[in-house]
């Protein structure tokens, strides 16, 4: 059995063309992105010896329509490295592209398809990855807003055990200092640890000193969230746009 040639008469079978005019051309590959659909692009005719090769912007589209924000400061980060690794460019409109010869095509057809695939695959990158993405979205969010702060605070409660928050926001003439934990995935348990650890460091804070917990995803919610409630820490779910714009008021001030 010789697979190379199994696999490759495999990849004639199942890969499409499609003529869309005389200098376009659609390309459907067998191989499948995070939805299950089929890797699909366009070749277009430039010149004589000429082409481009694009996504038609479908890929990152496809991140956004599924409520990934890809205009963070990581996410940027991370995309323009998978996208430079397989010497793939993006243009202004997200469009994924490469340009080559002819007899280039072959090797930049298989490097855009990788990289669209590995670019779908954010949608299930990591936990501590996720947990990373959503700390820069409450910065950024925080940023935007005008709203001062110090990062990665590290604050010692009675027990001298040392209790690192992601943000601070100092106090005011109106209010008073305002702590801010992150949190991407809230249990009860985690509740339960986030108090312990708060009731050990406010009373070394000044008086009135505030918890604010910004959260992404919380299980248990009644009880998760009446817990820290009744410990009167402020809960902000992220998308929850009712409460938002009272939290970031009172932050503000």
């Amino acid at each position: 059995m010789d697979f190379k040639i199994q696999y490759l008469k495999w990849l004639n079978e199942n890969i499409e063309q499609f003529k869309i005019d005389d200098n376009t051309f659609r390309i459907t590959l067998p191989f499948l992105d995070r939805n299950n659909d089929f890797v699909e692009f366009y070749i277009e005719k430039l010149s004589s010896n000429k082409y481009i090769l694009t996504d038609d912007g479908v890929t990152l589209s496809e991140l956004e329509f599924s409520g990934i924000n890809i205009k963070t400061n990581v996410r940027k980060k991370l995309i323009e490295n998978m996208i430079n690794s397989y010497g793939v460019q993006k243009n202004s409109k997200n469009e994924l592209f490469v340009k080559c010869t002819l007899d280039e095509i072959p090797l930049k057809k298989h490097l855009l398809a990788q990289c669209m695939i590995k670019l779908s695959d954010l949608f299930n990158i990591s936990k501590e990855n996720i947990k990373n993405l959503f700390l820069e979205d409450v910065k950024n969010l925080l940023t935007q807003n005008d709203i001062r702060y110090t990062e990665y605070v590290t604050l010692y409660g009675k027990s001298t055990l040392p209790v690192t928050y992601d943000f601070i926001v100092p106090r005011s003439t109106k209010m008073p200092e305002r702590i801010i934990k992150v949190i991407n995935n809230l249990n009860l348990q985690y509740a339960k640890s986030t108090l312990f650890e708060w009731e050990d460091v406010k009373g070394n804070r000044p008086n009135n000193a505030v918890l604010y917990t910004f959260i992404n995803n919380v299980s248990n919610q009644k009880d998760s969230l009446g817990l820290l409630d009744s410990y009167k820490v402020k809960t902000f779910l992220w998308n929850d746009n009712d409460s938002k714009q009272i939290i970031l008021d009172e932050l503000k001030i």
